[in-house]
């Protein structure tokens, strides 16, 4: 149900904005009619409270030499690159939700630190909380996060912009992507400005190897752009759940706690009962 309502408001989105994006259509480079129409439709949701600077794509042959080690997007396609766009977006989509994840964290610490707490149970809690908060520190320096909002526990808004951004750009470069493989020497992997060397042996293709080639290209395409459309809204409720409920697991630590400092203070209060009881039974057997 999530996705089906996700995917309609995309389609309207779209929609919508495309009529902002009038004067993009008349550009004849390809990538900068894609950046024109990421600037003029995209741009609204990359606001300020970024959780993370992610990667900007860019012109596709700058990725035609570059190697890809992940061994599914090499085996699902031999376009260089759809493979890099792919692994950009993944790996910026990865680092959002990573960062948002650590930001969690560290609110709902700090939150917790300001409750009205007992004061044996804040000696006892405080170093673990601020231990943890400064180990999360560390990884959140490590990935390279940006400063989350702290003034709330819940920073769902931020990651829903910076992810719809990114899918918004992610969705028009592989529309740039996808025009650049129809011509049939990209789609080969022929590069015409680049002199054939004499010990290499001459390669030709016939034209329905080309329009295979073309046909895979695209095929490939919207085959991503559909996962890319049915995952966006089952991460981010994953990640809204996750939010929802961290807190309630240190509250839970609190409550632990607070137990283990009562069950102490009983023991010291009730023990001295015990041995006088205790004594007064021996003395009425004698």
């Amino acid at each position: 149900m999530i996705q089906k309502i996700f995917l309609i408001f995309l389609f309207l989105f779209f929609s919508l904005s495309i009529a902002q994006a009038k004067d993009c259509e008349t550009l004849e480079d390809q990538f900068e009619k894609y950046e024109c129409r990421s600037d003029k439709i995209c741009k609204q949701y990359d606001e300020n409270k970024k959780v993370f600077n992610i990667e900007k794509f860019q012109n596709v042959e700058a990725y035609e030499n570059t190697e890809i080690t992940d061994v599914l997007l090499t085996s699902w396609t031999t376009q260089k690159g759809i493979q890099k766009a792919v692994a950009i977006y993944k790996q910026n989509m990865n680092n959002i939700y990573k960062c948002g994840i650590i930001g969690a964290q560290k609110n709902s610490l700090r939150r917790l630190l300001e409750l009205p707490i007992h004061e044996n149970v804040k000696k006892s809690i405080e170093p673990k909380i601020h231990d943890i908060i400064k180990k999360l520190d560390i990884t959140a320096n490590t990935h390279k996060c940006l400063n989350i909002d702290t003034q709330t526990v819940f920073n769902k808004l931020s990651i829903f912009r910076q992810t719809t951004y990114l899918t918004c750009d992610y969705s028009f470069y592989m529309e740039y992507i996808k025009d650049y493989y129809n011509n049939p020497a990209h789609a080969l992997g022929i590069n015409p400005t680049e002199p054939e060397k004499e010990d290499e042996e001459e390669k030709s293709y016939t034209l329905l190897e080309a329009a295979d080639k073309i046909s895979e290209a695209q095929n490939n395409i919207h085959q991503e752009l559909q996962q890319a459309y049915k995952v966006f809204p089952i991460a981010f409720h994953a990640y809204s759940e996750y939010e929802n409920n961290f807190p309630v697991h240190f509250l839970l630590e609190l409550l632990k706690e607070d137990y283990y400092i009562l069950r102490e203070k009983l023991h010291e209060v009730l023990n001295p009962i015990n041995q006088v009881v205790y004594k007064i039974s021996n003395a009425m057997k004698k």
